[in-house]
């Protein structure tokens, strides 16, 4: 079964693969545009890169609609770029070429406070339809200068374009009264926004993709504060209804904006899974609708999580931190396919930090035992910087001889922080190729030398190998040699004997 809340992260489940169910997540690519990362049941490929703008966060799903000749639906992405608008991005499900749709930039004040800039999309469904029937989308942005949030909504049944986006979070009762959203305006700064859709309110449905559904929205406010807004549950306006409905149509409300967490940034994501999900055998049992899974990431590092049960109670319970790195953006998903046996399906959830090119995967398995974390394992491409090696300087070798072979240095010494110190030649090649320290002889005249790592199978000169009879079997054929300069060829063999 899995999830019915849509993501609105950068990571979903599409219906590629060979049981459907392929993973999909996009990163902002710190070259321009943006790269896709897929898991196809086996193992993660990628990431392929679209070029583009500097983007600085990206959001993206799987729509119903599908290009002519494509068998799957089209790949929709809304993507911030680094001036702060809003791009649409759209993948063609026949050639999966992606192409750029519009951008939504807003005009520019300057009006003596700040230029508004977009930051932390959500991007989803407005609402769930029967399969043949098309859904409007929206996508959620914060601005600066504490204006709060601010919605765009395309038509998706006539014009397909994307209105001027001067609503604020509200949506007035229009002349049928169908698809209300009342409420005052939403101020604040707004860091990050997570969306989905449930079936909570619903009595008639549990899961299935049909009828309306209640909008959760789910912010990580720039005071470090979590806060969860919620529509009202849908239902059904009778004869004599709430003014300016007519008989059959749907309303919906904003209720208030409660705080559930706090020391939290970036990004947050939220779902409706299938957990605590149990149809009863009497075909009119009341609806279940399982839990509301949410994760945001911690200022502290890691990312928290948080359950709510939609049967039951219907608060929000802390579940403790999961990791321990600083990210900057989450995205959650149940796994539809429960590929791993577990009583229901896993979720997954991708902690991304802003300029990577890889990310890190959490999944939570629900066994018998209970539920349990397991990760990360990191996606992409991870370079840690190392620090700079240290450098030491070598005065004085300790040298050996066998029978009728040139003499060699099997040990090498100086003087660091005031303490005299002996290394074999085994255990500074080992340091040397690790990249964590640097060595230079010093001779009495204060002349020095770097000392790089010679092989003695691919010698050019024979003559001036050292030969080392007592090297190591994981070295043997390394030896100890320096640079030729205009001195001497192996400056080791030159220095004074160690002590």
């Amino acid at each position: 079964m899995g999830q019915i809340g849509y993501s609105s992260g950068f990571g979903f489940q599409s219906t590629y693969g060979t049981w459907h169910s392929n993973f999909e997540v996009y990163l902002p690519w710190p070259d321009g545009g943006f790269a896709q990362f897929w898991h196809d049941g086996v193992k993660w490929n990628g990431p392929v890169v679209i070029a583009g703008r500097p983007l600085t966060s990206v959001a993206a799903y799987q729509s119903r609609f599908k290009s002519k000749g494509g068998s799957h639906g089209n790949f929709e992405l809304a993507a911030v770029t680094a001036a702060g608008d809003i791009e649409i991005w759209w993948r063609d499900s026949k050639s999966l070429k992606w192409t750029f749709g519009t951008d939504l930039s807003r005009p520019r004040s300057d009006r003596g406070h700040a230029v508004e800039r977009f930051r932390g999309i959500a991007f989803g469904r407005h609402h769930i339809l029967d399969e043949d029937t098309p859904e409007p989308d929206y996508i959620l942005a914060s601005s600066y200068g504490g204006e709060g949030l601010r919605i765009y909504q395309r038509n998706s049944t006539t014009t397909h374009q994307w209105d001027n986006g001067d609503k604020l979070l509200q949506l007035r009762p229009n002349e049928t009264g169908i698809n209300v959203y009342g409420g005052d305006p939403v101020t604040g700064d707004y860091d990050g926004l997570g969306w989905a859709l449930g079936t909570v309110g619903d009595t008639r449905n549990d899961f299935d993709e049909a009828g309306n559904a209640q909008a959760v929205l789910a912010a990580c406010k720039v005071d470090g504060s979590l806060t969860v807004r919620q529509t009202t549950p849908s239902y059904f306006v009778g004869g004599g209804g709430q003014a300016g409905a007519t008989a059959g149509s749907t309303m919906r409300v904003w209720e208030r904006e409660d705080v559930i967490g706090n020391g939290v940034r970036g990004r947050p994501a939220v779902i409706q899974s299938d957990r605590n999900y149990r149809r009863g055998f009497f075909i009119f049992a009341p609806a279940k609708h399982g839990n509301y899974e949410l994760v945001a990431p911690l200022a502290a590092g890691g990312f928290a999580y948080y359950v709510r049960n939609n049967n039951t109670g219907l608060t929000w319970n802390y579940q403790g931190a999961v990791g321990t790195e600083v990210y900057d953006e989450v995205a959650l998903l149940q796994d539809n396919g429960e590929r791993v046996g577990d009583r229901t399906g896993a979720l997954h959830v991708f902690a991304w930090q802003r300029g990577a090119k890889w990310f890190h995967e959490f999944i939570q398995y629900d066994w018998d035992g209970g539920m349990r974390w397991v990760g990360p394992t990191t996606v992409g491409q991870r370079v840690i910087p190392r620090p700079a090696p240290e450098r030491w300087d070598i005065t004085c070798a300790r040298y050996g001889r066998q029978f009728n072979k040139p003499r060699y240095v099997y040990a090498v010494g100086g003087v660091r922080n005031g303490q005299p110190w002996t290394l074999s030649t085994a255990q500074v090649i080992s340091m040397i190729l690790n990249g964590t320290h640097e060595f230079r002889t010093v001779a009495p005249d204060g002349s020095t030398a770097a000392v790089r790592v010679g092989d003695w199978h691919n010698r050019t000169d024979p003559a001036a190998v050292p030969f080392n009879p007592n090297a190591r079997t994981g070295y043997r054929g390394l030896y100890l040699t320096t640079a030729a300069d205009n001195k001497l060829q192996n400056n080791l063999l030159h220095l004074p004997a160690c002590p």
